[in-house]
């Protein structure tokens, strides 16, 4: 039986990679989570809704794939092995570029 940990597991893996639609995916498919008595789980959970909350009014803004971290390991296989679309790819890049320049202006 997969435990609650392997879920949080896999949903904090979305969100290391970037990936806004198999976080939301992974939240809904893991409805199981919400009923869970451990209030660690529940913490986690209240965040990570929080980070799929934003990343999906990110993504509507800049294209989907805008998040991907292309630096992470998998991004990168995945990336090679052409399992993410271009486009995806292209709205991260461009959305890296903002997100940089944004946080340059902040520091000024």
């Amino acid at each position: 039986m997969i435990k609650e940990r392997d879920f949080l597991s896999a949903l904090q893996l979305s969100e290391a990679m970037g990936n806004a639609k198999t976080l939301e995916l992974g939240l809904e498919q893991y409805k199981a989570l919400a009923k869970s008595d451990d209030p660690a789980v529940q913490e986690e959970l209240k965040r990570l809704r929080l980070v799929r909350d934003n990343w999906i009014k990110i993504e509507r803004e800049h294209g989907p794939g805008s998040l991907l971290n292309l630096g992470h390991p998998l991004v990168e296989k995945n990336r090679g092995y052409g399992i993410i679309d271009e486009k995806r790819i292209t709205n991260a890049l461009r959305y890296s570029e903002f997100a940089s320049s944004r946080a340059l202006a902040g520091s000024s």
